[in-house]
């Protein structure tokens, strides 16, 4: 298993939901609102961490598009788009990401 951040992220009409992973363990489970300032304070926050990242985006719709793109800008970022009947919720994309090869 490599040291890659894992971040699984449902996004909801409301919220967004993350579940984060570094080397099997879970190391955080928190949510955002789902507007400017809430996806402006998850960028912050993966953006404090060191290293390589691996985003695991639930895909419904043009919203897990956006995000990805804004959350998967930096460098050392992999993004993932995950069929929602593959993984959905925040802890089985977490999950999903530390798998990928």
């Amino acid at each position: 298993m490599d040291s890659a951040l894992c971040v699984g992220i449902d996004i909801q009409q409301d919220d967004v939901k993350i579940d984060v992973r570094r080397e099997g363990r879970q190391l955080a489970r928190l949510a955002f609102r789902n507007d400017q300032a809430g996806l402006a304070a998850l960028s912050e926050f993966i953006s404090a961490w060191q290293g390589p990242v691996r985003l695991a985006i639930a895909a419904i719709g043009s919203t897990a598009i956006a995000v990805g793109l804004v959350l998967g800008a930096a460098p050392g970022r992999q993004v993932y788009l995950v069929a929602r009947a593959q993984a959905a919720e925040p802890a089985a994309l977490s999950r999903y990401a530390e798998q990928v090869i």
